[in-house]
């Protein structure tokens, strides 16, 4: 159903976001001492940055192009006859909240490249993204879950 594919496919967002940081992250030295070493092995190296930001890429558009097709009809499957009025502001608010995040992460992330570098402003998104898919998990119990019907239309 959409709750599923909107969870699953959160998992693949926040998949490339994770990503996206770790081609960004910085390297470590790798001479010195053991801890030091150990970071280096952690840390991507500089051939496999570029994968791993495609792959990120890539995550992040085929999780975006699950997801955004079912919000806002797992949001119209909460609503039936005796609360029908609070639909349509409801979706307002939806929408807001959507616009609202989309411009503060036009302000955030180039604050975020500039003072803390590109690791970090791939990194904070994905965490929020990871936040949002708990939120819902959490949630799960409490929403209208309706099964497809099949291809009925007007």
């Amino acid at each position: 159903g959409k709750y599923r594919t909107i969870m699953y496919f959160s998992y693949v967002y926040c998949g490339g976001h994770l990503a996206l940081s770790l081609s960004q992250a910085p390297h470590a030295p790798s001479a010195g001492a053991s801890a030091a070493a150990a970071a280096a092995a952690a840390t991507p190296s500089s051939a496999q940055m570029p994968f791993l930001f495609g792959v990120g890429l890539l995550l992040i558009a085929v999780g975006a192009g699950g997801i955004k097709p079912c919000v806002s009809a797992v949001l119209g499957d909460q609503f039936c006859a005796a609360n029908q009025p609070l639909l349509a502001p409801t979706f307002a608010a939806f929408y807001l909240a959507i616009n609202a995040g989309a411009f503060l992460s036009t302000l955030a992330t180039p604050a975020l490249l500039e003072h803390a570098g590109p690791h970090v402003a791939f990194g904070v998104p994905g965490l929020l993204m990871a936040a949002s898919t708990l939120a819902m998990w959490l949630g799960r119990t409490s929403y209208a879950h309706i099964p497809p019907a099949g291809r009925h239309f007007l």
